[in-house]
């Protein structure tokens, strides 16, 4: 119907929860309104926010060290609030492996 492409993709706005992000986009040709997500959502697997905190954990080091690496990486720092909650339910997991 329309001969919408890439170049007319506009993102609108940026949701952030961790290291995760959710771009919300719209096509200036047609209107239509989409989301790309930056990681995938499994209920198998951990998401992203577990990924880092687990390995930052697995190495001895907390916050403040996991914020040093995004900030050389330049990714954005995870908020105190998130990096709790998020080491709070990787304790959990790993309490329940426990021998």
């Amino acid at each position: 119907m329309f001969d919408c492409n890439l170049s007319y993709i506009k993102i609108v706005n940026e949701e952030k929860a961790g290291l995760n992000s959710t771009f919300n986009m719209i096509c200036q040709m047609c209107g239509a309104k989409f989301q790309v997500k930056s990681s995938k959502a499994s209920e198998s697997k951990m998401d992203i926010n577990e990924e880092v905190v687990a390995g930052i954990m697995s190495t001895g080091a907390g916050y403040t060290q996991l914020n040093t690496v995004l900030c050389h990486t330049n990714i954005p720092p995870m908020s105190l609030r998130r990096y709790q909650s998020t080491h709070d339910k990787v304790c959990q997991w790993w309490e329940k492996t426990a021998p």
